[in-house]
């Protein structure tokens, strides 16, 4: 085999794209192969009886999710760096003899075959685009890591709200992460004295004010959350939807008047209310210290026990 300009033989850069190329397949085979393991293993709990959902389950799953789609981004990166690395040098050392005029476009082509050439050239290019490809997709992926384990703490936030003694001891049973008729869920769903009550919870930060609210404060007018930064006008809306297919899935469980209230919860803000409006929007500790314990007793517990035992039914899908 004849040297190549970059100073290695043909020879040299087959081994060096075949190891490249084996880098790339190899892992994206073994994962391939794990993940029909995986499947394959048929593992059956040890209880028959199936959990009620955490606070938070369907955003943990969207974070389990993400993570495994992350490391494969990874592992892909890794392997076009792998054969970018092992293409790039040589070809930059060639392309670099050639800008500065110490060989022509006919001394490349005349050292060797054009075939392996060009080959390398392509796959370098491809290595470099799957490798920036990778770089974006994992930088997007974490970035909605970031949000949906910001929105998890807010669910998790009021879950422990809800177990307070203050709660317990009016009456209440939370149910958490409500599966709904589609793709979608509902945050909350408490039961107790007086009706059910249909929590959305909204997480946001706080960051400095670019309105005229104080930066610890959110302002509802029925219709939309107005914070410091930003507003929500979807809130209230799916609130009510929320609440609304709950009504439906309730009907003929329980009292015929029984009430079903929707409720935007908004962990760790001070949320002033314009006015008294269908849909109720406070925060965690207000909820469970003041709101469903004055709420009175309007149904006693031998009514809502058709309720309780419809949404524990609709929750209890976990295995153990």
């Amino acid at each position: 085999m004849h040297a190549a300009l970059s100073g290695l033989g043909w020879d040299q850069y087959g081994a060096m794209l075949v190891g490249g190329l084996l880098a790339m397949l190899l892992p994206l085979a073994f994962l391939l192969w794990d993940r029909r393991q995986r499947r394959l293993r048929k593992e059956r709990p040890p209880q028959q009886e199936k959990l009620l959902r955490p606070a938070g389950h369907s955003l943990r799953l969207k974070v389990d999710e993400l993570w495994e789609r992350i490391t494969e981004h990874v592992v892909v990166g890794a392997c076009a760096g792998a054969v970018l690395g092992a293409t790039a040098p040589p070809a930059l050392r060639v392309f670099y003899l050639w800008l500065v005029g110490q060989v022509t476009a006919s001394d490349i082509l005349a050292s060797a075959k054009p075939g392996p050439l060009v080959g390398a050239g392509f796959l370098m290019a491809a290595a470099a685009l799957g490798l920036a490809r990778q770089v974006m997709v994992t930088l997007r992926d974490l970035h909605a890591v970031r949000d949906h384990e910001f929105g998890l703490r807010g669910e998790q936030a009021v879950g422990e709200a809800l177990n307070s003694p203050e709660v317990i001891r009016a009456g209440y049973v939370s149910f958490h992460d409500v599966p709904g008729a589609g793709n979608w869920n509902i945050d909350h769903v408490v039961v107790g004295p007086g009706g059910v009550f249909v929590l959305e919870t909204k997480t946001r930060a706080k960051r400095q004010a670019t309105n005229k609210l104080p930066e610890f404060e959110a302002e509802f007018d029925g219709r939309s959350l107005q914070f410091p930064w930003c507003y929500d006008d979807k809130a209230a809306a799916q609130t009510m939807r929320n609440a609304d297919w709950v009504r439906e899935y309730l009907a003929g469980f329980g009292p015929k008047d029984l009430v079903v209230q929707p409720v935007i919860v908004v962990p760790g803000w001070f949320v002033r209310s314009k006015g008294n409006y269908p849909v109720k929007a406070m925060n965690a500790k207000y909820l469970a210290s003041s709101y469903l314990p004055s709420t009175g007793r309007r149904f006693t517990p031998d009514q809502l026990q058709a309720v309780n035992r419809r949404l524990d039914e609709r929750c209890r899908t976990l295995e153990f």
